[in-house]
């Protein structure tokens, strides 16, 4: 195995990852050099990150197919070996692309390409294959390189090797990914909870200052009827005092203070 096409390979094949892990922990960083390289807005930045993809998508598929060649394989030929290799390596990559398949199916080509990152409303999905593993594309990529290398390369001592580094590059990537979504969701649901306790103290707040007004306008209203009613203690002794005879009728919701005030004199 040459320690010179690994170590190329190596720098290669991390850019993806590099790239994927920046756009998921500082997608403001993204956008802003994306709108930096074009400034028209021609592009949304989910298809910025879809020709990311297909193009580390032909970085990568070049670098095996270079691998392959270094080693003295027959890519795209199967190498020989026994039926039960063949089998297994056609299951794992089959399982794999029925994963990767089913990821864009589910979360479409915005949820895919890190539309939750950079600002478009993705919902969360539950259903399969998300409901079996947490990165369902990337494990079935990696079964895929696994199954395909097994196909091409196996047994030779070289076939393992640019498999365990992919693997290595996809499990610390998906976790920093990982960390860098708990964060943001953190982030939300603080802002969340303190929308919601604000909320909860204005609405707390809000009925004691209406209980208390209502209060003071009952007040004022109850003290003002005892004062117009005929049957008041206030009309009464006006009554008394004026002589005037108890008004019914309409007449009753027209006397009040006033005309009691503007009678007493008069009768005096």
């Amino acid at each position: 195995m040459s320690l010179v096409a690994l170590a190329i390979a190596a720098v290669l094949l991390a850019a993806e990852r590099a790239c994927y892990v920046v756009i998921a922990r500082r997608p403001d960083l993204f956008l802003a050099l994306s709108a930096r390289l074009d400034p028209t807005r021609a592009s949304t930045a989910v298809s910025v990150v879809e020709r990311l993809f297909f193009a580390f998508k032909g970085l990568q598929f070049g670098v095996f197919i270079a691998w392959c060649y270094v080693h003295g394989g027959r890519f795209p030929w199967p190498a020989p070996h026994g039926p039960f290799v063949m089998v297994l390596s056609w299951a794992l990559a089959l399982a794999g692309q029925i994963l990767v398949a089913s990821t864009f199916y589910q979360l479409g080509r915005t949820g895919v390409f890190f539309g939750d990152q950079l600002g478009y409303a993705v919902p969360r999905c539950r259903a399969f294959p998300f409901s079996l593993l947490a990165h369902p594309q990337y494990v079935g990529t990696l079964l895929t390189i696994w199954g395909g290398f097994m196909l091409v390369r196996f047994p030779h001592d070289d076939w393992i090797a640019l498999p365990v580094l992919e693997t290595i590059y996809y499990v610390v990537g998906a976790r920093l990914e990982r960390r860098a979504l708990r964060a943001s969701e953190g982030g939300a649901a603080g802002h969340r909870r303190t929308a919601a306790s604000t909320l909860g103290r204005s609405v707390a707040r809000t009925p004691t200052r209406r209980a208390s007004t209502s209060m003071c306008i009952g007040a004022s209203a109850a003290s003002t009827w005892s004062t117009i009613l005929p049957s008041s203690p206030a009309w009464r002794a006006a009554n008394r005092s004026s002589g005037a005879r108890r008004p019914a009728g309409m007449a009753a919701a027209r006397y009040g203070p006033i005309a009691i005030a503007a009678a007493t004199p008069a009768s005096r």
